[in-house]
């Protein structure tokens, strides 16, 4: 028989996997440089900064930053700052008070001149909150329910019409002429130091490791995609029995999560002032993309109207002057993914260096591929002698992937041109990071010192 007593933790149904709360089990503990009473305990490779009172072997709650954290959890705990706890709780004062705002945002600070790679708080505190036992719970667990209680979300920009509350994904507009297996949005990129369990079990099958830039744009998804004729079942039984056919061949493209082409688009909703995607599809794409081919890149670079596309990454692009608006002058395109997909669905992935040849093969010649840091053989990170590749002082055996996480964030030969200024804009700001594909998986490892930027960015 089910304990009731037992705490129930779960996964929403559109939940996102990089804004999840995991338990996990303090290994690693050390004094922050900076602070008496301040310590650095590793969670997934990264160091998240904790009080004096956390212990080795202490099992603790990891919220991710620019995740945005309950109302119920945060009062329950007094985490909000004494202004805004105070007209929470319709009181003058109170004796106990927090760091966080209104929005309940873990964000990336620094404290003391390093950065918290999120928020840990001990797996008791949901014991105070939700009145149910913690005991049996175990460590790497992920989740962003609790007891039916959304406890976590990914922080959404508020901008356009968005859905609120627990509510907070955009929909995924799907058009009712839309074939099932035809269209794919591109998948979220999940966080590299996420997944080193799963990363490890992979990687032994594996044939090939390339790193590539993480781009600091806006994304666009283009396909020549098999489409119902009509939305009406009558009509389509007709254009079946006299043209053999209730289906044909028509461009589609989209922001990452929203149709924007005109004939589908079943949503209002604009980030930028200008319809970036109309006009990267008209000038780039239009009549260039074969049968059953979709392709996926970031745009980055000026909108039309003279505005970054993402504030200050320019790219070695030039605000638009005049009314002209042109690839490569004001905005540049960078494909990551390309792939085929049959009239049955099934889906044909193609090797990021395969790429550019496929371009030119399509006759986009001025597009470009995301710029690719490294190359490397699985041999390389899984062999006797990938210490000699990987001069990593956290190095351990039988774990490639946490070794390759750790080259890359320690970056001993500058590929990757980690914590640093972008090598690729004119203005002055943080190189985004980077993305690890192996094989046709794909995981982000953002750099520090644009996940405070990011944080700054967001607040502004």
């Amino acid at each position: 028989m089910e304990n009731s007593n037992l705490i129930r933790l779960s996964l929403s149904k559109d939940h996102n996997p990089n804004y999840l709360c995991t338990l996990v089990k303090i290994e690693t503990l050390r004094k922050h440089p900076n602070a008496d009473r301040l310590q650095l305990a590793e969670v997934f490779g990264t160091d998240v900064i904790v009080d004096s009172s956390t212990k080795i072997g202490d099992v603790m709650l990891h919220f991710p930053i620019e995740c945005c954290i309950s109302e119920v959890f945060l009062l329950s705990h007094m985490l909000y700052r004494e202004k805004i706890l105070c007209e929470k709780l319709g009181v003058e004062t109170v004796e106990k008070s927090g760091f966080f705002e209104e929005k309940g945002r873990v964000k990336a600070t620094k404290l003391r001149g390093l950065v918290s790679n999120g928020f840990l708080m001990p797996v008791s505190s949901l014991e105070k909150t939700f009145g149910k036992d913690v005991a049996a719970l175990e460590i790497n667990t992920r989740f962003d329910t609790v007891e039916d209680n959304l406890l976590l979300w990914k922080y959404e920009k508020p901008v356009g019409r968005m859905r609120s509350g627990t509510q907070r994904q955009r929909k995924k507009n799907i058009s009712e002429l839309f074939i099932e297996g035809q269209w794919r949005f591109h998948y979220d990129t999940e966080k590299y130091e996420n997944n080193f369990e799963e990363i490890n079990d992979f990687l032994p099958r594996a044939e090939s490791i390339v790193i590539s830039q993480k781009l600091h744009g806006t994304s666009i998804c283009l396909g020549n995609i098999l489409v119902k004729k009509s939305k009406y079942k009558f009509l389509n039984w007709l254009y079946k029995i006299f043209t053999k056919s209730d289906s044909e061949y028509r461009d589609v493209w989209s922001s990452r999560t929203v149709i924007k082409t005109p004939l589908y688009k079943t949503n209002r909703q604009k980030y930028y002032e200008d319809d970036i995607w109309d006009k990267v599809y008209e000038q780039c794409f239009a009549g260039k993309i074969p049968n059953g081919v979709s392709i996926y890149a970031e745009v980055v670079g000026y909108t039309q109207s003279g505005g970054f596309i993402q504030k200050g990454f320019d790219y070695g692009t030039q605000q638009p002057e005049n009314g002209e608006y042109l690839p490569d002058v004001n905005y540049k395109v960078f494909v990551y993914r390309i792939t085929e997909t049959d009239s049955q669905g099934v889906v044909r992935e193609l090797p990021l260096l395969d790429l550019e040849t496929k371009l030119h093969e399509l006759g986009l010649n001025n597009m470009q591929v995301v710029p690719i840091l490294k190359v490397l053989s699985v041999a390389e990170i899984t062999g006797k002698d990938a210490k000699m590749l990987i001069p990593s002082d956290r190095f351990e055996d039988d774990k490639p992937a946490e070794n390759l996480f750790h080259w890359i964030k320690k970056d001993p030969d500058g590929l990757f041109n980690m914590e640093k200024d972008s090598r690729w804009c004119k203005h002055k700001v943080p190189e985004e990071g980077v993305v690890v594909r192996i094989d046709h998986r794909a995981w982000k490892i953002k750099c520090n010192d644009f996940l405070v930027w990011e944080s700054k960015d967001l607040d502004s």
